[in-house]
């Protein structure tokens, strides 16, 4: 009721070569990550996979902004505030997964407490992110003059920095401060957003949010790969630090 109707394409063609390459460079790249620090970053197949994944990743770049239609149309990060805010997004992704990956992990496995335990004293971030959320969205719009998203995500970025701190530098309490960084990524979330599709041009809103939604996973992928491995890491050093006493 609310919605316009979208005109019908007529002729569209599938990118098939965008969908192979893509397909084919971020699964090398994520089982690259994934298995790296378990398999050692020299072994030939690590080696391969990351290869195989760039090679296929640039060549997949190439076709996306050469073809008419484009498995996902990359042109649109030619926009500077939308390229900047995909930047956001990247840092906001990561966090926020590092940080539901690692802390229930830390709070069972080294606290000691069960699943349900965990999971109330994670729950709060959520409803920090959705307290948080509605007012950053309310203070982005703007009338005059196009936002800046290194003002509306300022403060964001500090309060995201102030709770991811302490957690990683052995914090007595370390869900409260997780608390603290859900919502500011609600804070930084939210006017980055609004910022990117308010300066797309209208006939390139919805190639804009295709894109948006599809570089989100694939941060999400990354930043859970590259976490998994950083703790792999951490778990054989220190395994062998306390071999040697």
């Amino acid at each position: 009721m609310l919605l316009r109707e979208t005109p019908l394409r007529i002729g569209a063609k599938l990118d098939r070569a965008g969908f192979v390459l893509s397909a084919a460079g971020f699964a090398s790249l994520l089982l690259g990550l994934s298995k790296g620090a378990s398999d050692g970053w020299g072994s030939l197949h690590i080696v391969g996979y990351l290869f195989v994944g760039a090679a296929c990743l640039i060549m997949w770049i190439i076709v996306e902004l050469h073809v008419e239609d484009p498995l996902v149309d990359l042109r649109v990060l030619g926009n500077t505030v939308y390229a900047l805010s995909t930047a956001i997004t990247f840092i906001t992704t990561a966090a926020m997964f590092s940080t539901m990956f690692l802390l229930p992990l830390f709070l069972q496995n080294l606290r000691g407490l069960g699943a349900m335990e965990a999971g109330l004293l994670t729950f709060p971030q959520a409803l920090a992110s959705a307290m948080t959320m509605p007012i950053s969205a309310n203070c982005s719009t703007y009338r005059a003059a196009p936002p800046d998203p290194h003002r509306r995500s300022d403060r964001g970025i500090l309060h995201l920095g102030a709770g991811q701190h302490q957690p990683g530098h052995g914090g007595q309490h370390p869900a409260a401060d997780p608390d603290h960084a859900r919502a500011g990524m609600g804070m930084m979330m939210m006017p980055s957003m609004t910022a990117a599709m308010n300066t797309v041009p209208r006939h390139l809103v919805g190639r804009a949010s295709s894109l948006t939604n599809v570089l989100r996973q694939l941060f999400a992928s990354f930043g859970t790969a590259v976490f998994a491995t950083v703790l792999q890491m951490r778990e054989s050093f220190h395994e062998a630090m306390l071999s040697r006493r």
